[in-house]
């Protein structure tokens, strides 16, 4: 167990559930930070989030797929019922499935399409502006 102790902040992190985010959400965490994890896998984020609980984190989980308007608006009533606010948004979740990218770069190029995508999803992310 961790000797966190909370510190009235809470994050939400997208892609938490493994790599990155979860390393972003766990380092947050021992900072005292309530972290929300969002994940597309549901399974999989509350699993993550277990893991860091186990650590002495406070997490929970989300169900949360960037490319989801509907999610966007679920995570925007969450946190607006949950905490009345949120301090942190670490947007890390990824925009392209792993098998969509060729490991010999045969496959799409996804410069071109994640600039497009990219903006798209992150002036989404912004509709949870007036909670931060």
């Amino acid at each position: 167990m961790s000797n966190t102790k909370p510190n009235g902040k809470v994050a939400f992190v997208t892609g938490g559930n493994r790599g990155l985010g979860l390393e972003t959400a766990r380092e947050l965490g021992k900072e005292g930070i309530t972290v929300v994890l969002g994940s597309r896998d549901p399974k999989k984020g509350e699993a993550a989030a277990a893991k860091l609980r186990d650590e002495g984190i406070t997490a929970e989980s989300l169900g949360f797929d960037v490319n989801k308007s509907q999610d966007h608006q679920n995570a925007y009533d969450y946190f607006a019922k949950e905490y009345g606010r949120l301090d942190i948004l670490v947007n890390n979740a990824g925009i392209l499935k792993e098998s969509q990218i060729s490991a010999t770069g045969s496959g799409p190029n996804p410069s071109a399409r994640c600039r497009r995508k990219c903006c798209a999803k992150l002036s989404r992310q912004i509709s949870l502006r007036p909670l931060l």
